[in-house]
């Protein structure tokens, strides 16, 4: 069940009691179809937290207590039909995000960057900021996105779902969890609520 205002969301445990195996992977790109290939099979995978869907988190862990806390997955479907997992965020942009970009972010982060700071990684939606910044004030909002304080801004446009389209302006290079995925003129993303579990 995604998580609801004013309950806790996951649980600690002592590492000691800890029975089932946690995988751990190289890239969140690997991380995600392993949790879509559990889901599939209707198991939920068990694997440690790191990277962009880590920093979220903070410093949580207590001496030898770990938690353990439910994750959404996104699906990205590209315009050749075939379906994409992702944990973090799926991201269509140019290099050096010139011209249009869309983010689409199940946690808030990228990189050092707090692109959409009302992310939860287990709200049951994605949020999805699209526009298009000249040079200077791209260096800005690089600057002022670390804070999460670049938003509200006059070229942006942001907005939270469980599931979008988006037809781009043209054929764009898509970024699943940071692994390049091929060029797209459209695109369609939905949430997968409670996919995997993330040890922290």
């Amino acid at each position: 069940m995604t998580i609801r205002k004013g309950e806790p969301w996951g649980e600690q445990y002592d590492t000691d009691s800890v029975s089932e195996p946690i995988e751990r992977f190289g890239t969140l790109h690997k991380l995600a179809i392993a949790a879509y290939e559990y889901y599939l099979q209707g198991k939920t995978l068990r694997a440690q937290a790191f990277g962009d869907v880590l920093t979220p988190f903070g410093s949580l862990s207590e001496g030898n207590k770990v938690g353990l806390y439910p994750v959404d997955l996104g699906l990205f479907v590209g315009d050749d039909g075939e379906s994409m997992p992702f944990v973090a965020h799926a991201v269509a942009k140019q290099r050096l995000w010139s011209g249009e970009f869309t983010a689409i972010m199940n946690t808030g982060w990228h990189g050092v960057m707090n692109l959409t700071p009302k992310a939860h990684l287990n709200d049951g939606l994605l949020d999805v900021l699209q526009g298009s910044l000249p040079l200077r004030q791209r260096l800005q909002a690089k600057k002022r996105a670390q804070s999460g304080t670049h938003l509200p801004h006059p070229s942006l446009q942001y907005k939270r779902c469980k599931e979008t389209s988006i037809a781009l302006k043209k054929t764009t290079t898509v970024y699943l969890d940071n692994e390049q995925v091929g060029r797209f003129s459209s695109i369609g993303v939905r949430v997968i609520p409670d996919t995997l579990l993330l040890v922290v």
